[in-house]
């Protein structure tokens, strides 16, 4: 699973708005976007600030449902 894919599952598991996880964050409304779409792939800082956001270990943003 690619991890814009499994930002939106959070998102939706959570019940946070993408504007709202890139305010968090401390990224551009438009970077959050092109992360979800897999257009961006973000620096290990922004995805350790993306997980923090999410309140998620770096592993299950990254490799959620990994080998299942």
């Amino acid at each position: 699973m690619s991890i814009g894919r499994n930002i939106t599952i959070l998102l939706y598991d959570k019940n946070i708005k993408q504007q709202d996880l890139a305010r968090e964050a401390g990224v551009s409304p438009q970077m959050m976007s092109r992360i979800i779409k897999g257009d961006k792939v973000p620096s290990l800082p922004k995805l350790v600030a993306i997980a923090k956001a999410l309140d998620v270990s770096l592993d299950d943003l990254v490799c959620k449902n990994c080998g299942e």
